[in-house]
């Protein structure tokens, strides 16, 4: 496993994630008797703590750092919650989608995280942008070109985009 790239999934990598949950799912059962704020918490460090290690191999495995991401937020620590989350080097098209939905509500529910918030949104809102200001010429040249495929596929994208609710 060594030999692996820190982007790569190697043997067993997906334990982590699975060790974390089940750390946690005592805790979110519910019934009688309802777990104790305490252990509750305890819980959850424990988890970021077993995240964190597994997440010092292989730096970019989403399943970690999501899961971080949100119990940092959970504990009401904005820094290290976007930190988590920026080690995935989300890219254009996340933003509609892992950002808009995962990160965003993350980042806006934190006291002191204004600026990651405003940085999410903007981002959200250039994908948008970009995509109104270029879509006529990008269908133009796939139709130039004879990638009708391709002009299907810019359309559609276009319309998912225009039903996004990270639009609104």
């Amino acid at each position: 496993s060594d030999s692996l790239d820190a982007r790569d999934r190697g043997p067993g990598d997906t334990l982590v994630a699975v060790a974390a949950d089940a750390l946690l799912a005592p805790q979110l059962r519910g019934g009688a008797p309802a777990p104790l704020p305490s252990d509750r918490l305890r819980a959850m460090l424990q988890a970021v703590v077993v995240l964190e290690a597994g997440s010092r191999r292989r730096t970019v495995m989403a399943p970690l750092r999501l899961r971080a991401a949100a119990l940092y937020g959970l504990l009401g620590a904005p820094a290290p919650a976007e930190a988590s989350y920026q080690a995935l080097s989300i890219k254009h098209i996340q933003n509609d989608t892992v950002t808009g939905h995962f990160m965003l509500p993350v980042s806006v529910g934190l006291e002191g995280a204004g600026a990651a918030a405003k940085k999410h949104l903007d981002a959200i809102a250039e994908l948008h942008d970009h995509h109104v200001r270029d879509a006529g010429e990008s269908l133009f040249l796939a139709y130039e070109a004879g990638s009708y495929s391709k002009v299907l596929e810019f359309q559609a994208f276009g319309r998912r985009l225009a039903r996004s609710n990270t639009r609104a």
